[in-house]
């Protein structure tokens, strides 16, 4: 009887010992979270990055995707965590430094975002930084050709004193370096023949480009706030569609735009940025991917 209970005591911690299955490792892990992001399987995919940063805390790709994937979800403290504690052991990789201050924008945090736009500036060589200091426009246009890097940051720095509202000086960062030039009808080329079969975020782009060129083409950038509007974005949508209406030719017409900043914007209140930036990620999860958990999260 003894021998009996021995042998069956036995077997069950052999048994258990086989049920149980070795952990992955934070490769592994890694790969998996790749994957299910890939296959829109974002929630697992978050937990799988979460998994693969805490196995392996010294691996920069690891929190990188931790951040990553923390930020698509909406939950932006942890996407700031898992930036900072990269950068911590990679303070040289722009990448990580970008991903930074795209984040602290969202937050609406411009000065964090500017501080890391300077820190990848000078990560750059000394010959970039000299031609991104002091060369003309037309050297500009080849520099930005030539170092994404730079043409990231000069883009991420329009976007930021837009939405401090600063649009004097987003337009002179667009021309000084040549995101604009000069004897493009950008306004044209967003509405009638010139825009037709182009795609929605063509005609974004092209209006946002008008916005920034042609200050007083108050058409195009009335329209650009309304898209901007439609997309979720209130305090930029807001801003445009104000500085639309500067250029209206009367009261009378500028009645609607009244009307809509009253109906569509809130009435002109503040809305937070982190509020908006989270409503933006449900809709994203929502509307592009599907996600209807996503987007309750």
């Amino acid at each position: 009887m003894r021998v009996l209970t021995l042998v069956v005591m036995l077997a069950l911690v052999l048994g258990g010992a086989r049920a149980v299955e070795p952990a992955e490792s934070p490769t592994a892990l890694l790969e998996r979270a790749h994957q299910a992001y890939r296959q829109g399987r974002f929630l697992e995919a978050l937990e799988a990055a979460r998994g693969a940063a805490q196995g392996a805390p010294r691996s920069r790709d690891a929190l990188l995707a931790r951040g990553t994937m923390a930020e698509f979800m909406g939950e932006f403290d942890e996407a700031a965590r898992a930036y900072g504690d990269a950068i911590a052991l990679a303070p040289n990789d722009p990448a990580l430094h970008y991903a930074l201050a795209s984040l602290a924008v969202r937050l609406g945090d411009y000065d964090r975002a500017l501080r890391e736009l300077d820190t990848i500036f000078k990560s750059q060589p000394w010959p970039a930084q000299l031609l991104f200091r002091y060369a003309p426009v037309s050297v500009q246009k080849r520099l930005m050709a030539t170092n994404r890097v730079l043409a990231q940051l000069v883009q991420l720095q329009v976007d930021i004193l837009m939405e401090k509202g600063d649009l004097g000086a987003a337009r002179q960062t667009a021309w000084r370096y040549a995101i604009v030039e000069p004897g493009r009808d950008y306004c044209g080329q967003s509405k009638g023949p010139a825009a037709s079969g182009v795609s929605r975020d063509e005609r974004f782009t092209r209006l946002r480009l008008a916005t920034l060129a042609q200050p007083t083409a108050g058409d195009c950038i009335w329209w650009y706030g309304q898209y901007l509007t439609d997309d979720g974005y209130m305090r930029l949508g807001r801003l445009i569609v104000t500085e639309a209406l500067k250029h209206g030719d009367s009261e009378e017409r500028k009645q609607p735009g009244y009307r809509y900043v009253r109906s569509r914007l809130a009435g002109g209140r503040e809305v937070p940025k982190r509020a908006e930036s989270l409503f933006l990620a449900a809709r994203q999860r929502y509307l592009r991917d599907g996600d209807v958990d996503g987007a309750e999260r």
